[in-house]
């Protein structure tokens, strides 16, 4: 019989390979799927196509990597997060999001990038809470890498790319500002800064957005 944990990782692996296929079929960049068995493999597992690459959080990382570039590329991964993030709000499509949106689970080639990482099941939320969630995620990740002086620039462009939807960033502040006991919470956040004066938290992207608001 199988075990409990072989059960885990093959829905795990299931998962993974119904989003990168469901992905793939609806234009977005993923890598390839294949169906090889690998007979000296006795968990689960599943064969994808090799990216040679760098993740996102190394690209952003590298000192010779000037602001232009780094400009650049998020721009085209922000426009094509929207892009997906519409389709997922058009056709209250789950399998669109992405559950664990860290700047490691973008994999950059010659300015092309492709995601990664579809194992993490999704949490039981509306379409609406679950975009606005892994926006708010993906922009504390990537705004960590960079200078905190690029931080209202880097929310603009993501601003942008969402054509300035009032409403779904009005909800991405509120998963932040909208929580009770504000002032316990404000409190945890500046001792969290006095302790790490380069630390990018949920308060300062709640907060840059708030201003474009």
């Amino acid at each position: 019989p199988i075990s409990g944990l072989k059960f885990i990782q093959s829905l795990r692996r299931d998962l993974e390979a119904r989003k990168l296929r469901h992905w793939a079929a609806l234009g977005f960049s993923v890598p390839a799927v294949f169906d090889i068995e690998v007979t000296q493999l006795k968990q689960p597992y599943l064969v994808m196509g090799y990216i040679e690459s760098v993740t996102l959080k190394q690209f952003l990382q590298q000192p010779e990597c000037q602001p232009q570039e780094q400009t650049s590329l998020l721009a085209s991964v922000f426009e094509c997060n929207a892009r997906r993030h519409r389709l997922a709000l058009n056709t209250n499509d789950s399998l669109l999001i992405h559950t664990d949106p860290n700047t490691d689970n973008i994999l950059v080639t010659d300015q092309l990038f492709f995601h990664v990482d579809f194992e993490h099941p999704a949490r039981e939320t509306s379409i609406t809470l679950a975009v606005a969630q892994e926006i708010a995620t993906f922009a504390r990740r990537v705004a960590s890498h960079m200078d905190r002086e690029q931080l209202p620039e880097t929310v603009a462009s993501l601003w942008s790319a969402y054509d300035h939807d009032q409403r779904l960033f009005g909800q991405i502040v509120a998963l932040t500002r909208g929580r009770p006991l504000q002032v316990l919470h404000r409190f945890r956040d500046r001792r969290r800064k006095r302790a790490a004066p380069l630390l990018v938290t949920r308060y300062d992207i709640a907060d840059a957005i708030s201003k474009l608001l």
